[in-house]
């Protein structure tokens, strides 16, 4: 399972170092997705740095366990593709198959 963590590049944004529409244009098929049905893209991203870098841990702890569980039920994980960030409160894993 191959990892691509957004929250460096978050943490950047909220810094200022980048604009939303860079953050954005990472991913925009994902961005897409995550307004169309998670967020509203209105609202404002949080920005409590040591609180968003203590979840990202916290879900970056759980992949391998989450990898383990595929397998044992047959599914293989070298396909997927998991993509963690955690803009609005709340930490977010998609796995999408490659």
């Amino acid at each position: 399972m191959h990892t691509e963590n957004l929250v460096e590049s978050f943490i950047e944004y909220t810094k200022g170092r980048k604009t939303k529409e860079m953050y954005y244009n990472a991913f925009p098929s994902l961005f897409d997705h995550y307004f169309l049905f998670w967020a509203d893209k209105d609202l404002p991203f949080y920005d409590d740095i040591e609180t968003i870098r203590k979840r990202t841990d916290l879900v970056l702890g759980h992949l391998s366990g989450i990898e383990t569980q595929l397998k044992n039920h047959g599914l293989d994980a070298e396909g997927l593709h998991d993509i963690t960030k955690n803009p609005q409160h709340t930490s977010r894993i998609a796995l999408i198959a490659k």
